[in-house]
Formats: C-alpha cells, sequence, structure tokens
C-alpha cells in the first residue's frame, strides 16, 4: 500500500490490484483532481486517511 497525496492535501491510502482481465477507469480525488488512470490488468482502491485540505474535517 502506497500513500497518494492530492494537491488539495488530502491523502489516500492507495492499494494495487491484480485483476484476471482488462480494465480501464480512472480515480478522482474529492475535489475533482484526477489522480489516477489506468488501462490494464490492474484497478487501484483507495481510502481518505488524511484530510489537510483547507476545509479540514
Amino acid at each position: 500500500m502506497d500513500e497518494v497525496k492530492c494537491k488539495c492535501g488530502r491523502v489516500y491510502e492507495e492499494t494495487k490490484m491484480k485483476l484476471p482481465a482488462r480494465d480501464v477507469d480512472s480515480w478522482s480525488c474529492e475535489c475533482g483532481e484526477v489522480l489516477r488512470e489506468w488501462n490494464g490488468g490492474v484497478c487501484y482502491k483507495y481510502r481518505l486517511i488524511r484530510n489537510d485540505a483547507a476545509t479540514g474535517w
């Protein structure tokens, strides 16, 4: 698992999963910024772990 930080300050835990078939998709932060696009035999799952954005929690 890795951490991915958006420009807005939110930090997500990223989990990479192997798939038996090709997957084309993308994932965006809650602010709308696209953080990951993929096209292959993997997909990604994200979980918000910290919010350092100006809006705060």
